[in-house]
């Protein structure tokens, strides 16, 4: 039988910083593994993540589409962003939402949470949120967001043409079901 998280015979013999940016922290750690021996894995420290799927009244969901640099492409995905310290997945998708789409209130649902990778610590916390109101957008200084909303066959549609591809918000879809024919 596992241990919480199935951790059961791993364990942190060290650890070194190897670098800092922003709110990235890259670290080394030394295991010993399940059958005694020993190997490092490289982990990334990153903030919570908090992710919705806005439903508006017609039942469309609201999309963002941006830039994103390590790609060099565009792709359209739920709205998202990191939460700041101290602050709960709640209320950061509140104020991310706000920021990024204009949209505000609504009904709240919490789906679930997830990890995006293996190698980041952060989670990423998944909300429906149902009716929220229009309002103006206030996006961070490096966003150009194009915001639009679909219906779902639209989304699908997205997703099977490669013009969604941001991960995160293809695994929040499948969670909520939307994916499925």
């Amino acid at each position: 039988m596992s241990g919480p998280g199935g951790a059961e015979g791993w364990s942190v013999l060290g650890q070194e910083s190897v670098a800092r940016v922003r709110k990235i922290h890259l670290r080394r750690v030394r295991m010993r593994m399940p059958d005694g021996q020993e190997a490092d894995f490289e982990v990334i420290d990153t903030p919570d993540v908090a992710l919705m799927i806005p439903f508006l009244a017609d039942r469309s969901l609201v999309l963002v589409r941006q830039f994103r640099p390590p790609w060099n492409r565009s792709s359209w995905e739920c709205p998202a962003g990191t939460l700041e310290p101290g602050e709960g997945p709640e209320a950061g998708g509140r104020r991310e939402l706000a920021e990024e789409t204009g949209y505000r209130g609504g009904v709240w649902r919490r789906v679930g949470q997830f990890h995006a990778t293996a190698l980041y610590t952060g989670r990423f916390h998944l909300f429906r949120v149902d009716a929220p109101e229009p309002g103006p957008s206030r996006p961070d200084a490096t966003e150009f967001l194009e915001v639009r909303a679909f219906s779902v066959p639209d989304v699908r549609q997205l997703v099977a043409m490669g013009e969604m591809v941001h991960g995160p918000s293809l695994a929040a879809l499948g969670m909520c079901g939307i994916l499925r024919p």
